[in-house]
């Protein structure tokens, strides 16, 4: 019996991947000796004729002293066609954390490190194999 995000993996069809949207926030850090970086990626999806992720990625560039030299922020949408019977949550969530980060954690890496290098900071490459997204919610349709 294939998993649940095996099956989904065998039925969805990527019909487009887009960056939605972008944020770009430079702090006021006095000094730009690289520090942390805080990153966040998470997911929200709904389903109806369709399978549609939205993926937020969101990432804090402190200093060594720990005060803000940018956040950047951006959303993906990647939108599935689906012929079966409409997916459990379960399988949803799995193919979010599964195949849908690995077809949109390119995108992300290849705009994370542009952004940095455009803001004169040290370019940023998000590792290969990062933490897994956290899968927020599926909203309800709306009533008719």
């Amino acid at each position: 019996m294939p998993s649940a995000s095996q099956s989904l993996l065998e039925q969805l069809k990527l019909d487009s991947l887009v960056l939605d949207e972008c944020q770009v926030v430079r702090g006021e850090a006095g000094t730009a000796k690289p520090g942390k970086v805080e990153t966040e990626i998470d997911v929200s999806f709904s389903s109806q004729d369709n399978v549609v992720y939205v993926v937020k990625s969101t990432h804090s560039f402190m200093n060594s002293s720990g005060e803000l030299l940018a956040r950047i922020e951006a959303s993906y949408v990647a939108s599935y066609s689906y012929d079966g019977p409409d997916p459990e949550d379960e399988e949803i969530e799995n193919y979010a954390q599964t195949a849908l980060m690995i077809q949109v954690l390119p995108f992300i890496r290849e705009f994370l490190a542009s952004m940095t290098n455009r803001l004169g900071l040290t370019p940023f490459y998000l590792p290969l194999f990062g933490k897994r997204a956290t899968v927020l919610y599926r909203p309800q349709p709306e009533a008719q």
